[in-house]
């Protein structure tokens, strides 16, 4: 279960943390089938290099190379992987001190997962999905229509009868 595809890496998640499992199946929605994610549970044996304590306090990354990524930085490196999601990392990489703060916010809310996850819920719904603008296209379409037609409307009231 621990075959990595070179271009998918496996993060490593805690199943049985309500926030970990309700980030982690939105994720899956963003990054599709870029991304192969395992329950740390089920690969830990796989990985005796890596403590069970260190699985069960942050996401761990593996990759195909044999790298190892933790916490913020394994969650911006598996988000880049979706379409347009390469800001975070991109920032964790090059803007000075948004790195340390990234982790300190990571190692905040990994501390507080039970109050994290009661705050996700209301904030984005029972599941979180990526957004969506269907309703948006479908309105501005009909509201464009409505603009033409005033204008063809307008028009028509201008140009003088042939008689």
């Amino acid at each position: 279960m621990s075959s990595l595809d070179p271009k998918r890496g496996l993060p490593a998640y805690d199943c049985d943390c309500g926030f970990c499992a309700y980030w982690v199946r939105h994720w899956r929605r963003v990054t599709g089938d870029r991304v192969r994610y395992a329950p740390y549970q089920d690969i830990l044996a796989q990985h005796p290099e890596v403590q069970a304590e260190a699985f069960a306090r942050a996401i761990q990354l593996f990759e195909a190379d044999g790298a190892r990524y933790s916490a913020a930085k394994a969650a911006f490196r598996v988000l880049a992987r979706a379409p347009g999601r390469g800001a975070g990392l991109w920032l964790y990489r090059r803007l000075p001190g948004f790195a340390r703060l990234a982790e300190q916010v990571y190692a905040l809310v990994a501390g507080h997962r039970g109050a994290a996850y009661r705050a996700s819920r209301p904030l984005w719904g029972a599941e979180r999905y990526p957004p969506s603008y269907h309703l948006v296209s479908w309105l501005l379409l009909r509201l464009l229509g409505l603009v033409y037609l005033a204008g063809f409307v307008s028009l028509a009231s201008q140009i003088p009868a042939r008689s």
